[in-house]
């Protein structure tokens, strides 16, 4: 976009507002451009009417949200009975207990859900354990992306997360599709 004539930017912009059937004024092109332009990854802008620009590592996203969109749909928490099976955030999750079954007082309960600030992961072949923010990071997970992103949680433990390797929880087999 850097290439273009000022005025092509411009246009090329309201064209993109338009073709979502927003309408744009001057001040919030201007907004948008510099945002293309000078804006870091992550950096969000809201321009009124429910419309929003996200900058990305290599894109401007828009998008028009509803004014009644109220609690996110990335609030789902959903409960697997250990060894069991079950399904949410798009992925189906198994898990098997290695060898005898454990006669457990309370049988343990694996929860897939959004990760949370604070969250850690142990990688597969790591020192220790990392914030799950620094590996969404070094993914290049953008911040709309990365408020949805799943984790499995067993024994208070992240032992899955998509697109990374993490370190197996010991005497459980995970399978998740």
């Amino acid at each position: 976009m850097a290439a273009l004539d000022v005025a092509l930017q411009r246009r090329v912009i309201r064209y993109a507002v338009e073709r979502l059937g927003a309408a744009m004024d001057f001040v919030g092109t201007e907004k948008l451009r510099e945002l293309a332009l000078n804006g870091r990854a992550g950096q969000k802008c809201e321009l009124g009417a429910g419309l929003r620009a996200e900058r990305s590592h290599r894109e401007l996203r828009l998008s028009i949200q509803s004014v009644t969109a109220g609690k996110a749909e990335g609030d789902e928490v959903v409960e697997i009975p250990v060894p069991g099976e079950d399904e949410g955030f798009g992925v189906r999750v198994t898990i098997e207990v290695d060898g005898a079954q454990p006669s457990f007082v309370s049988p343990p309960v694996a929860v897939l859900r959004n990760w949370k600030p604070g969250d850690r992961v142990h990688l597969r072949h790591s020192s220790g354990p990392r914030k799950v923010k620094e590996v969404l990071e070094r993914m290049k997970v953008s911040g709309s992306e990365r408020a949805k992103w799943p984790v499995l949680e067993l024994n208070g433990r992240i032992v899955w997360m998509r697109g990374a390797a993490v370190e197996p929880e010991p005497g459980f087999r995970i399978t998740v599709v």
